[in-house]
């Protein structure tokens, strides 16, 4: 039996996946069962499938210094279906691929940071998009790793 974050059970895995994206996604062994159902399913994207991901890194790449993921969430809704929570997990998700990446704190583009440092006060996104901000803009570099064909 598998034991993921104190989950014994995949289903409950695969219930979070499909009911709000997943919510363990900082998690390897949850990446790993996300990843292999998502190579299963994998399909080339077409234009249709980028606009909205064009949408949401134009609008990330253009905010303002204080521009924060809050702020993001609420740009893209015209952009992206889905509701605010399914909205927030991809702009998380961009934040794990380390295209939403903060400048003065590593994220998983480069390796797997273990000492995770956390802003206080209210802020309840995932590290590393809870410390990202306007200013940080779109890491280029991840983004031409994933997406070598995809031009702002």
């Amino acid at each position: 039996m598998y034991e993921i974050g104190g989950v014994d059970d995949l289903n409950v895995l695969n219930f979070e996946r499909f009911k709000w994206g997943g919510v363990r996604h900082n998690q390897p062994l949850y990446a790993l069962f996300d990843l292999v159902r998502f190579r299963a399913t994998r399909r080339e994207p077409g234009t249709v499938n980028l606009d909205p991901l064009r949408c949401i890194l134009d609008i990330a790449a253009n905010a303002s210094a204080d521009f924060k993921p809050n702020d993001l969430v609420k740009s893209i809704a015209p952009y992206v279906a889905g509701d605010a929570a399914q909205r927030r997990v991809v702009i998380e998700c961009l934040g794990y691929a380390g295209i939403i990446q903060p400048s003065a704190h590593p994220g998983f583009f480069e390796g797997y940071p273990l000492d995770r440092e956390y802003p206080g006060g209210k802020n309840d996104w995932a590290y590393p998009v809870a410390w990202w901000r306007g200013r940080d803009g779109v890491n280029a570099a991840a983004l031409e790793f994933y997406f070598p064909n995809l031009k702002l």
